[in-house]
């Protein structure tokens, strides 16, 4: 659409205690996520201490990819998650130093009610706490999930 502005929502931060700094968001053309006029893909930028670089990320969904949080504790071990698709489903990804590759997430409200997380916690570069909610038909319910 001519004259419709990219938009970027820039959701979360994360340094790894050097100079590797990551940023976690999405990016579309028109306003919301679920109101773009095409696919929002995940954005996932670097900084290497020089300048920020996009980063190729997994993208689920040909709708919304969206990354509400980033944590990293090295160089090989950070943490993104969010969610994706026209009625949310968890997205959990993991830096292994090369590449961002998908981590399986459970959807506690199954696959027809929204399922989102919305901050990630490193603890190791093995491990981490990402937290969200789900509906479960009558209310928003708290989502705490661990990975080791």
């Amino acid at each position: 659409m001519a004259g419709r502005p990219w938009h970027t929502d820039n959701r979360g931060a994360a340094g790894d205690g050097g100079d590797a700094h990551w940023i976690g968001a999405w990016y579309g053309l028109g306003g919301r996520p679920r109101q773009l006029d095409r696919a929002a893909p995940a954005l996932i930028e670097h900084w290497n201490g020089t300048a920020w670089k996009r980063v190729p990320s997994p993208n689920p969904s040909s709708a919304a990819n969206l990354l509400s949080g980033v944590a990293a504790v090295s160089a090989t071990g950070a943490w993104a998650a969010g969610n994706y698709g026209d009625l949310e489903r968890t997205f959990t990804l993991h830096w292994n130093g090369a590449a961002w590759k998908r981590v399986p997430s459970p959807n506690p409200a199954g696959s027809d009610r929204a399922n989102s997380l919305f901050d990630v916690a490193a603890t190791s570069s093995t491990g981490n706490w990402a937290v969200g909610y789900y509906f479960n038909g009558a209310a928003n319910q708290a989502i705490a999930l661990h990975w080791r």
